[in-house]
C-alpha cells in the first residue's frame, strides 16, 4: 500500500516535471518568474516534499491522510507569520530617514510574532503526537531539517549554474 502511493507520488511529480517548458526560459539570468511560474514552482516544491516526507516518515496512506492537513495547516499559519515579520522589518528598515518610527511597538509585535510562532510549533506537536508513534514523529522532524537541507543545496546548485551562464 505504502509503495503503490509513493509510486503515484512520483509519477504525480514526474508529470509535472515533464510538463516544463524546452529551453528553461523561466532561468534565464536577469528573468524574474512571472506568477505562473512561480505557482508551478511552488507545486513541484508541494508535490516533492510530499514524496519526501512520505518516504522517510514511513507514512501509511490512513496517515497520511490525517496527517498533511494538519502540517500544511500549520505551515500556512507560520508563513502568514513570516510575512508580518518581514513587513515589519521593511517598514522600519524603509521609514528610518522619512519619520518617526514607533519601535516599542514593532518590538513588541515582533516578540508576539515570535511566541505565536512556539505556539504554533506547540499545536504541531500535540496534533501530531495523537496521530504517529513516537517514532515517526521523531523520523518527520528528522525529514523537516533534511528536505529543508536538500532544497538549500538546489537553489545553491541552481545559483552557481546561473553564474557560470553568465561568464
Amino acid at each position: 500500500m505504502r509503495s503503490g502511493f509513493i509510486i503515484a507520488l512520483c509519477f504525480l511529480f514526474s508529470s509535472v516535471a515533464f510538463s516544463q517548458r524546452p529551453g528553461g526560459e523561466a532561468n534565464l539570468p536577469g528573468r524574474a518568474p512571472n506568477q505562473e511560474e512561480r505557482q508551478q514552482q511552488w507545486e513541484e516544491m508541494r508535490l516533492k516534499r510530499i514524496a519526501y516526507y512520505t518516504d522517510k516518515i514511513g507514512l501509511t496512506a490512513e496517515e497520511a491522510q490525517l496527517f498533511w492537513p494538519i502540517v500544511n495547516d500549520i505551515q500556512n499559519r507560520s508563513l502568514e507569520l513570516n510575512h508580518e515579520m518581514m513587513r515589519l522589518m521593511r517598514v522600519s528598515r524603509q521609514g528610518r530617514e522619512n519619520q518617526k518610527i514607533d519601535y516599542e511597538k514593532i518590538n513588541t509585535r515582533m516578540a508576539e510574532i515570535r511566541q505565536q510562532r512556539a505556539d504554533l510549533e506547540k499545536e504541531r506537536y500535540v496534533k501530531l503526537k495523537a496521530i504517529l508513534s513516537p517514532e515517526k514523529l521523531f523520523k518527520y522532524y528528522l525529514a523537516e531539517e533534511g528536505f529543508s537541507r536538500e532544497l538549500l543545496r538546489s537553489f545553491n546548485a541552481g545559483r552557481q549554474a546561473n553564474s557560470r551562464d553568465r561568464n
